[in-house]
C-alpha cells in the first residue's frame, strides 16, 4: 500500500525577528496570542494551506502564550517578546 506523509500545523518563534510562524496544513484556525495574565492581545484567522507571519507590533516586552485551535487541535507556544 501507499503511506500517506501527513504533516501537522505548527507554530514557530523566531527570536531574531520576534516573529510567529504559522503554518496551517490541515484544516482552518484561528490564532490566539495570550498576554501571562490570560487576556486575549490578538486573534486572527487563518485558512488551510497557509503559512503567516503575524506581526507583534505594539506587543510590550514579556512573555505571551500563542495558541493555534482549529476543530481537531490545539497547539500551544510560550513565547519570550524582547524588544
Amino acid at each position: 500500500g501507499v503511506e500517506e506523509n501527513r504533516s501537522e500545523n505548527s507554530l514557530f518563534f523566531d527570536h531574531t525577528e520576534n516573529r510567529i510562524r504559522v503554518n496551517m496544513v490541515a484544516e482552518d484556525g484561528t490564532l490566539r496570542i495570550i498576554g501571562m495574565d490570560g487576556q486575549l492581545v490578538r486573534s486572527m484567522q487563518i485558512t488551510k494551506e497557509q503559512t503567516v507571519q503575524p506581526g507583534l507590533t505594539g506587543l510590550a516586552s514579556g512573555v505571551y502564550v500563542a495558541e493555534l485551535l482549529t476543530d481537531t487541535d490545539r497547539t500551544t507556544l510560550k513565547f519570550s517578546l524582547t524588544r
